[in-house]
């Protein structure tokens, strides 16, 4: 489990760099968000672990998590400098966030898009 977590956190830093080249700073956060909790739908296993599985090592992928993390906080950073997400968002939201959307995907995988009504909620509100 240890490495399938490894490798997909390689894969979200990859595609969270990619985002940080979106010019407007709403699109690239949003970017960010909606790649990782794609490629989580994909990934039951990946899903499992970020939901509190205590099957991974989590030491062993501190440097990929930390990667992420850091592409992660300056797409955020760059969005609330220009006000395109609330003034105290941080990094540290991010995984509230989607670990609130990879619950519906987890425990609701109904395949009619649940999550993305869930995600859909959390971005625009209610």
């Amino acid at each position: 489990m240890t490495a399938i977590v490894q490798e997909r956190f390689r894969t979200m830093s990859d595609s969270a760099r990619a985002a940080e080249g979106i010019e407007d700073p709403r699109g690239s956060f949003e970017a960010v968000l909606r790649r990782y909790l794609e490629a989580a739908a994909a990934d039951k296993a990946f899903q499992w672990a970020m939901l509190g599985s205590d099957s991974v090592d989590w030491a062993e992928i501190r440097a990929e998590k930390d990667e992420f993390a850091a592409v992660a906080s300056r797409v955020i950073e760059r969005a609330v400098r220009a006000g395109a997400v609330r003034a105290d968002l941080t990094y540290a939201d991010f995984p509230v966030m989607t670990c609130g959307v990879m619950s519906t995907m987890y425990f609701r995988p109904s395949g009619n898009g649940d999550w993305e009504r869930h995600l859909l909620l959390l971005l625009e509100g209610v």
